[in-house]
């Protein structure tokens, strides 16, 4: 016995998100069982989702919307088509947000009221809500502190903790690691480094870098602290005031045992090998009893990569840089054209 699938394409409107890696059953005969009634519903968004990674240029495509390039395989739509119902189909129980970006908008330095809206239904639904920052738990308090969330992941996964502020994990930087760069705070004192500790942050040096990335954060400069304070310290990050090109010889000679994540050309967030942000959504999630499969994240920073490639679903902002964007499943719209809910809505999260 054959079937016979027929699409008939009209008019496909221009969708709100230009980049699109769409994500979702398994085996190709399980098709058409599970999503008969879907297609009857939300036709043109399942045309939609059928598309590899491209960029979405038209309105009509008709026959070309499934084939966008004559060079695409039967196999290729196949495997697509499979991954994309996968995630359209996916149960999501917990959601991961950065902060700066993503929740709060560098231009207002706010959280959007769409924003807010969406993390008021989701709990309400029953989803958990975290936060995943390389901010240390003060700053983030500064910038979320008003609104619920059911647990956070600071300091690019160094410090995890319960909405009661009860530490899941904390892994803070070796003390031969901190007693080399000492040394090199000596010999190059005009290069600033801020030390975080649980209880604040430090800076040793305050130039013009410094003052700008202040702005842009719209964050208070951290007092002056010599290096030498921190050494009895548990340091959980440090922030390097280094270009990208120097942290090869950095990294092998002095911080060894850490790594960078850089999120802005003036600075790099330094935190220990191992540390991530999916490492510590592991550790949160195994403390719920959630399965990674159930998850979700929005970010746009290059410290949210490991995050985005990490989760079942991936979402990148619309103000994110194209390393970004690639990393994810998803390109939603910008933090200020309210992002986050426009995809929790286009995955009928909400």
């Amino acid at each position: 016995m054959y079937a016979k699938i027929q699409f008939i394409v009209k008019q496909v409107p221009e969708p709100p998100v230009k980049n699109y890696r769409m994500c979702l059953p398994a085996h190709p005969i399980a098709l058409a069982g599970s999503c008969g009634s879907f297609l009857r519903f939300y036709p043109m968004r399942f045309l939609s989702m059928l598309l590899p990674p491209v960029t979405c240029s038209g309105a009509a495509k008709c026959f070309g919307i499934l084939f966008p390039s004559p060079t695409l395989r039967i196999t290729d739509f196949v495997v697509n088509l499979q991954r994309n119902l996968k995630l359209f189909f996916l149960m999501v129980k917990a959601i991961f947000f950065d902060v700066d970006g993503t929740l709060v908008s560098f231009k207002t330095h706010k959280v959007p009221a769409s924003t807010r809206e969406a993390l008021r239904l989701l709990r309400a639904k029953g989803v958990k809500v975290f936060i995943a920052t390389g901010r240390p738990k003060m700053l983030m308090m500064e910038a979320v502190g008003d609104l619920e969330f059911d647990g956070y992941v600071t300091l690019n996964g160094s410090h995890c903790f319960t909405a009661d502020h009860q530490d899941i994990y904390k892994n803070c930087i070796p003390k031969d690691d901190i007693e080399r760069l000492t040394s090199y705070c000596r010999r190059y004192p005009e290069i600033p480094f801020v030390f975080v500790d649980e209880n604040g942050w430090y800076i040793t040096h305050i130039n013009d870098d410094v003052e700008n990335v202040s702005r842009l954060l719209e964050v208070s400069v951290p007092p002056l602290m010599s290096a030498e304070a921190m050494r009895n310290k548990d340091v959980l990050q440090i922030m390097g005031y280094f270009g990208e090109s120097e942290e090869p010889k950095f990294f092998s000679e002095v911080l060894t045992h850490c790594v960078p994540m850089r999120w802005h050309p003036l600075f790099a967030d330094i935190i220990v090998r191992g540390n991530s942000k999916s490492e510590g959504i592991d550790r949160v999630l195994a403390y719920y009893g959630i399965d990674l499969s159930e998850t979700m994240a929005f970010g746009d920073g290059g410290n949210d990569i490991p995050m985005l490639r990490h989760v079942a679903l991936g979402v990148a902002m619309g103000n994110a840089a194209e390393p970004v964007r690639s990393a994810a499943n998803y390109v939603t719209t910008s933090v200020d054209d309210d992002g986050i809910l426009n995809a929790l809505k286009h995955f009928n999260v909400l």
